[in-house]
């Protein structure tokens, strides 16, 4: 394994999360066609003030940890400012924002790191133990969205399609 491609791989996770709790509100925000002050300001700051120091410190550190943070950083702090505009700017305020989207999240997300977690410790440590792992952690994680992560009236409503489905697989 090469020097810091794990620290790499754990930083392209944590982002790839970070954009999957944020797409919902990408998408409220784009449902109400007010992107100036989500969409081109932070973007703006992204890249004439957060890249230069990005660059600043990739040249003048040895080190690519401290840039693997610094680019966690960006991140965050880039969704902290489209959050700011997203609750300034949208009729949805904070508190509806973090019941119906945010929480469930975050509870998933940590259902799933736990999960992932105590199921390496109880798998192998080879090909098999992984596939394993990634089909019972699937598999759990499906459940505890469809449990958790979705709304009732989003329940019922995979509910009956499935049940519709089962109907028209029978039938034929």
């Amino acid at each position: 394994v090469p020097p810091y491609a794990i620290e790499f791989a754990q930083c392209a996770i944590f982002i790839s999360l970070f954009y999957a709790l944020f797409e919902p509100i990408r998408t409220l925000m784009y449902a109400t066609k007010r992107i100036l002050y989500f969409s081109i300001i932070p973007d703006v700051f992204y890249l004439f003030i957060l890249l230069p120091i990005f660059y600043g410190i990739c040249k003048y550190c040895n080190n690519p940890i401290t840039s693997i943070i610094f680019i966690i950083g960006i991140e965050i702090v880039t969704c902290i400012i489209r959050m700011h505009y997203t609750i300034k700017e949208s009729f949805i305020k904070f508190k509806d924002i973090f019941k119906s989207i945010l929480s469930p999240i975050i509870i998933v997300a940590l259902f799933s790191c736990l999960t992932c977690y105590y199921l390496s410790y109880i798998t192998d440590n080879n090909i098999t133990g992984f596939i394993i792992l990634l089909i019972i952690h699937s598999l759990l994680l499906a459940i505890y969205i469809f449990l958790v992560g979705v709304s009732k009236s989003e329940r019922k409503n995979i509910i009956s399609h499935l049940k519709l489905n089962s109907f028209y697989n029978h039938k034929n």
